[in-house]
């Protein structure tokens, strides 16, 4: 039995007044982005389209896309949610969609993009294992009066054990919160220890892993300890990632 319909993803959504002219000026400078960006970096990219209640934009990414192509992906557009991820996680689906507009509808207009919302959810690849991933969705363009109309999701391989873990940060300060039964509760800042923060350094400045053991004075495994807590705490898969974000939030 399907506990959810994908009408009700969009419950919460209000924006209005995007015409097909504005999509016919917005849409090929995004698809050309987001395919050169998804080959470059070799993340999993959609184009969430809030308005349409569709996808704009998959990557090609067989891992995260359950069998289907790009083209099938689109097609299906929230369907997928409903096929292919187990009916015991859709309510949490549907609660961090509702609570992620109430999040944006505190913020500024001109702010929303500046924000991302975080989450882990299983999907169910045929014939194979359960698969958690974590989706990363952020506001990219907004509708003519200010509300969230295209958002750009990140999918990847989740580092935690467990579904849930759903998160607002910010790109521009340190702050984050937590959604705990139903409410957005602030969490303690991001922070990063000094040998946290001194690896990511050396390693922007091309510093192998050896080199900053050598520097730190600490064994080639403590080094990688730091870089595995760092990923951890920045919510990343690998090191371009881990730097980016720090540099991005303010922490190196």
């Amino acid at each position: 039995m399907i506990m959810m319909k994908k009408e009700q993803f969009f419950t919460a959504y209000k924006a209005t007044g995007i015409t097909e002219e504005v999509y016919a000026h917005v849409t090929p400078f995004l698809e050309q982005f987001m395919e050169a960006f998804a080959n470059t970096t070799g993340n999993s990219l959609y184009i969430i389209d809030y308005y349409k209640k569709n996808f704009l934009y998959v990557s090609n990414n067989a891992l995260f896309l359950c069998g289907l192509s790009p083209e099938e992906m689109k097609t299906l557009g929230f369907d997928f949610y409903i096929n292919y991820v187990p009916e015991s996680e859709h309510a949490m689906l549907l609660e961090i969609n509702r609570a992620g507009f109430q999040f944006a509808n505190t913020i500024q207009p001109d702010e929303r993009c500046r924000y991302t919302i975080s989450y882990d959810f299983h999907i169910l690849p045929p014939g194979k294992s359960p698969l958690l991933i974590n989706h990363q969705v952020t506001p990219i363009q907004l509708s003519p009066a200010g509300d969230v109309w295209l958002g750009l999701c990140v999918a990847r391989l989740s580092s935690s054990s467990t579904f849930g873990h759903i998160e607002v940060t910010c790109s521009t300060s340190s702050d984050r919160w937590r959604l705990e039964n139903g409410l957005w509760k602030p969490y303690p800042p991001l922070r990063l220890t000094d040998n946290e923060r001194a690896m990511l350094r050396m390693t922007v400045e091309g510093a192998t892993i050896e080199n900053i053991a050598e520097r730190l004075r600490r064994s080639v495994h403590t080094v990688k300890f730091y870089r595995r807590s760092a990923f951890e705490k920045l919510g990343v898969s690998h090191i371009a990632e881990a730097i980016m974000v720090a540099m991005n939030k303010k922490l190196i």
